[in-house]
């Protein structure tokens, strides 16, 4: 019995060996040019600025473990991976590589960017691929022809359905695909019908970038603009940054200066933006107090905090609630002090009492304050 369940174990072994084959680290360093973790890296629960790992390895469907913050995001021919300061390891797994425990040279630094790349075995496909050479992309399967390097997709019923002549390809994602001919992106459709010509320097199709409103930014002659479904230029590509397009607004830089467009390309007024979102803000503020003040039968609102402060919500809570019967009680503005003002206060008194801590100390959002009183 035990011989047959060792034969099993080595079969399935065997098995698993001809789908999936060790990967190739060719290189990881860190890129001190590289400014993406410093402009988009989350903070972590500590409050400090995660590092960047961008993976570069053309495999659909990579998952990624270890210290990693938030959803790792396909941008083109690579994974950008947040992880915590001072991670020394990051484990990858995939359908077409055996799982990689990759050990960093060093902890990894909050705010830096680093690249690894990695490299997948030599295919054998030509013309009958192993399971090892295909990469399922959502019914359809993406492979390498080894003669030729190029890649292409076999369709469901197993045949050909876009012949390998693509120098980089990607799965399937709403219908399209990102392909490289040469060293220009585009998009196709699953005819193989090039639905974005392969014109562009980069486009930002996946997880992050896939036609959010309608729209992707692309990078032509070294400028980014945005363009729709169809190809159409929307916004034109003029400037050396851009966002994410989301909610009518897209954030882009010129010359180091950052600024917002909305969809058509028109530059956005931000006094006029913050007027607006103050003002809706105060009108969702004053009417869930007077809500409140209706159903608890209360005949006066205290207002306090860093919010008090505000001259819109002053004036519009002293109007609407004052013509309801409503008084309205609040500090003068400048004794309106935020909370962070409070805790500095409380610091000054336990730095001049001597209590002080050490940097390595850690982060407990509940601890009392102590006053110098207290002891």
């Amino acid at each position: 019995m035990k011989k047959l369940v060792a034969i099993l174990v080595m079969a399935l072994a065997a098995a698993v060996s001809g789908v999936a084959q060790e990967v190739e680290v060719k290189d990881f360093a860190a890129d001190a040019f590289d400014l993406t973790a410093q402009k988009y890296a989350p903070n972590d629960l500590n409050g400090r600025k995660c590092a960047l790992v961008k993976v570069q390895v053309l495999s659909p469907g990579v998952v990624f473990s270890g210290n990693v913050i938030g959803t790792p995001e396909r941008h083109s021919s690579e994974y950008w991976v947040y992880m915590t300061h001072g991670t020394k390891m990051l484990k990858l797994a995939s359908e077409s590589f055996l799982p990689l425990m990759f050990y960093f040279p060093e902890p990894l630094q909050s705010g830096m960017t680093y690249v690894l790349t990695l490299a997948l075995p030599a295919v054998n496909t030509g013309a009958n691929p192993t399971a090892a050479d295909i990469y399922l992309t959502n019914e359809y399967e993406l492979f390498q022809d080894k003669d030729t390097e190029k890649y292409g997709y076999y369709g469901p019923d197993g045949d050909i359905a876009i012949p390998a002549k693509f120098d980089m390809a990607d799965e399937f994602l709403d219908g399209l695909a990102l392909v490289m001919i040469g060293d220009k992106y585009g998009l196709i459709d699953k005819t193989g019908t090039a639905v974005i010509p392969a014109i562009y320097d980069d486009i930002s199709y996946g997880i992050r970038g896939n036609f959010r409103d309608g729209l992707t930014s692309v990078k032509l002659n070294g400028k980014w603009g945005l363009i729709d479904r169809t190809g159409v230029m929307v916004i034109p590509a003029i400037y050396d940054e851009v966002a994410y397009f989301s909610e009518g607004l897209l954030a882009v830089c010129i010359d180091n200066k950052w600024g917002f467009v909305n969809a058509a390309g028109e530059p956005v007024d931000i006094p006029d933006l913050a007027a607006s979102f103050q003002a809706a803000v105060v009108d969702v503020q004053v009417h869930k107090a007077w809500q409140a003040c209706k159903e608890t039968g209360c005949r006066t609102l205290c207002m306090g905090g860093g919010v008090a402060s505000n001259p819109a919500l002053r004036a519009a809570l002293s109007d609407h609630l004052g013509r309801r019967g409503v008084r309205v009680v609040m500090p003068d503005a400048h004794a309106c002090t935020d909370n962070a003002t409070m805790i500095a206060s409380c610091a000054v008194d336990l730095f001049a009492e001597g209590l002080l801590c050490g940097l390595d100390a850690d982060v407990i959002a509940h601890m009392p304050l102590r006053s110098k009183d207290a002891g």
